[in-house]
């Protein structure tokens, strides 16, 4: 799972820093009120709108994976520890890597919906655009280190499932039970 995550957190990234990019650059709708910008100098504004709506589910989707990935495993863990008279220990292992985790990929997930909720509100007059880019750098941040965070969580998590099945192989021998 962990080589996944690599690509799938990359491209997020990507995504990431093309919308910032392109919303820097985009001037918004202010000129079409004043008449001032037609239809085709608006483009990068609509670009930087469709791009963050995507990015904001890809980001939903590439956290909701690694958190359904902990949740997964440790169903698995749980039975495979209670089937085999494992040690307790290696479960709370598991589940302590998921609790860890959860408050990375949560403040992600979230600045990335404030970022969007904070654009379609400049985009309406309410905010002023400096917060909706602060708001979204700090989002780009946040997200990089919880990309880190959860990229070790998931090693150790699969390092924690290969010691679990050199047990379980080990105790299915000693039992006869190739």
């Amino acid at each position: 799972m962990s080589r996944i995550f690599v690509g799938l957190a990359a491209l997020n990234t990507g995504f990431l820093v093309a919308t910032f990019t392109i919303g820097f650059f985009a001037e918004g709708r202010e000129g079409l009120a004043s008449g001032g910008a037609d239809a085709a100098a608006l483009w990068p504004f609509t670009v930087h709108f469709l791009l963050g709506l995507f990015t904001t589910l890809l980001t939903l989707l590439v956290h909701s994976l690694a958190f359904t990935y902990f949740i997964g495993t440790g169903r698995w863990v749980d039975k495979v520890v209670s089937s085999y008279s494992l040690p307790r220990e290696l479960w709370n292992q598991s589940r302590n890597l998921k609790m860890r985790t959860l408050p990375a990929i949560l403040g992600g997930i979230f600045l990335v919906f404030g970022a969007t909720l904070l654009g379609a509100a400049v985009d309406r007059g309410l905010v002023g655009s400096t917060l909706h880019m602060t708001v979204a750098m700090a989002a780009i941040l946040f997200n990089l280190w919880s990309f880190l965070r959860e990229y070790r969580a998931l090693s150790a998590n699969g390092g924690l499932i290969d010691h679990i099945m050199s047990e379980v192989r080990r105790l299915r021998r000693e039992r006869g039970l190739e």
